[in-house]
């Protein structure tokens, strides 16, 4: 089910997309893209697990 949190979110990033699409061209935008996430997906992966101790 979506949400108007969705709505928004994709109002906000479609745009920002398709301009820096523009300026840096799609292949150099989908490349940097690509880094991003596998960066952000290896953080995320590495990062602690939550402290079983705390509650």
């Amino acid at each position: 089910m979506l949400n108007c949190q969705d709505f928004l979110a994709n109002g906000i990033v479609l745009p920002i997309s398709a301009f820096l699409s523009r300026l840096l061209g799609p292949k150099l935008f989908f490349i940097i893209c690509i880094v991003m996430f596998t960066i952000c997906s290896f953080l995320c992966g590495a990062r602690d697990g939550p402290d079983p101790r705390r509650r």
